[in-house]
């Protein structure tokens, strides 16, 4: 009786592995939206609360939870969901996922007709500087947004020396661009790096207010994910684009 108990108890340490994943959990700390300061009057208004975002990494599956929108890549599915929970309501899209498949057709022919090369226009510059944030070493990279009505200054702190799977983290930040209209030609730049941002510091001009907003990764741990993490809620609705007017692309 004592051997079989012993072959049932190493049958359950072989399994057990395969029963509990055991994923990557990065926490970052945003001050948004940051310091609002009027550029006619120079008064300076607090901004709100610090929140968290949360970027998942698991096996071929990830998340990134940002404020009220959460992206959820299914490598194994060949899937990505774009989750809007302000509006109860998600996109889903096979891989690759394309800005055309995620808008209705008129505006695919609009895009594909030239359309977002009207957009802002992106820079992004690698620099010599090197700081270290906690113990991670970081390089400094700096993009400017131009154009819709904006000017964004992002100074950027990337590290190499995170110890995640960054070939999953390149992909599920190239998903993300895609839910967002402006900021995502820098996401896909910092995809395109390999590194991961520790640090981010922006600054938005529009309309004669500047705001000031910060991020920064506060710890990286191995957690056991939810049945839910990645999946989009059951009670919300699946809809059909991401986008459905230039506006909405940040076009007029």
């Amino acid at each position: 009786m004592q051997g079989v108990a012993r072959v049932l108890c190493w049958l359950a340490c072989l399994l057990l592995p395969t029963l509990v994943s055991a994923d990557t959990l990065i926490t970052v700390e945003v001050e948004a939206p940051g310091r609002t300061l009027s550029l006619h009057s120079g008064q300076e208004q607090k901004g709100a609360p610090k929140k968290e975002s949360r970027i998942w990494l698991g096996e071929d599956r990830a998340r990134y939870d940002d404020l009220r929108k959460s992206v959820i890549l299914r490598r194994d599915l060949g899937k990505v969901y774009y989750v809007d929970h302000s509006r109860r309501s998600y996109v889903e899209a096979e891989l690759p996922a394309r800005l055309e498949t995620l808008v209705p057709p008129e505006l695919a022919e609009k895009i594909a007709g030239g359309a977002l090369e009207k957009r802002a226009t992106v820079t992004f510059t690698a620099s010599d500087e090197r700081k270290a944030f906690g113990s991670w070493n970081c390089r400094r990279y700096e993009a400017v947004i131009d154009g819709a009505g904006l000017h964004v200054t992002r100074t950027l702190w990337l590290s190499s020396e995170i110890g995640v799977d960054r070939e999953l983290l390149a992909d599920l930040l190239r998903a993300a661009a895609l839910s967002q209209p402006l900021a995502g030609a820098v996401l896909e730049k910092i995809a395109d790096t390999g590194a991961v941002p520790v640090v981010e510091e922006n600054r938005l001009q529009a309309g004669g207010v500047s705001v000031v907003s910060r991020r920064e990764v506060k710890s990286v741990r191995t957690v056991t994910p939810g049945p839910d993490t990645y999946s989009p809620p059951a009670d919300y609705k699946k809809v059909d684009y991401l986008y459905r007017t230039l506006h909405e692309l940040g076009l007029r």
